[in-house]
């Protein structure tokens, strides 16, 4: 990896572990929480995941505070044999501490190497965006590690026309929550190419 995307990835880990208690008070608003519901029950309802039959393998890179996986089971009522990572010392301690137990860990999704063929779903949840220059290596190796019917459920900041993209960047440079000089969204089309490029149908 070139030294300039390694200085990325350590101005987000130092980002991340300096707005963690905000990021995590963020998340726990009314508004976002019934924004979380709507869309999720929306999206899930038609996604053809594998319910009572066996635990679902679930990998969530970038878990922040593992958002995915109480999503999935919010949603779907299943049973997950679930894993996590994120690069934040400060967010995994404090979601170890929230859930003492879950198998979470410390890692870097550039460089993080999932075993071959492992997962039913792989649920990466705004996480691409803040590592945008290696999203599409990060893909590719993710999507190397699902099953053969596995699923890559991917949220992503994204923009179709020039305004939509203004927008974005506008608040990306106004709110704190984000670092606007490593973090950026992606158009569609760009992100449609990257899913495409790995394989995905």
């Amino acid at each position: 990896m070139r030294q300039a995307a390694i200085d990325k990835i350590q101005i987000q880990v130092e980002h991340f572990d300096s707005i963690a208690d905000r990021y995590y008070a963020a998340r726990r608003h009314p508004n976002h929480i019934l924004l979380k519901d709507l869309l999720w029950e929306h999206v899930l309802r038609r996604t053809p995941l594998w319910s009572g039959r066996r635990p679902i393998e679930v990998l969530e890179p970038m878990c922040g505070y593992a958002d995915g996986k109480f999503i999935l089971e919010r949603h779907l009522g299943c049973q997950l044999r679930y894993t996590g990572f994120d690069y934040s010392r400060s967010v995994v301690d404090r979601l170890r501490a929230l859930h003492p137990g879950l198998d979470v860990r410390r890692a870097d999704v550039t460089t993080f190497e999932p075993a071959p063929l492992s997962y039913d779903v792989i649920m990466l949840l705004g996480g691409l965006h803040h590592v945008p220059d290696a999203a599409p290596k990060v893909v590719g190796r993710l999507v190397r590690a699902l099953k053969s019917d596995g699923i890559l459920i991917s949220f992503e900041p994204t923009f179709g026309n020039p305004l939509t993209r203004h927008v974005r960047e506008r608040i990306y440079a106004r709110n704190s929550l984000f670092d606007a000089t490593t973090e950026r969204s992606f158009a569609v089309e760009e992100l449609l190419r990257m899913f495409d490029a790995a394989g995905l149908e």
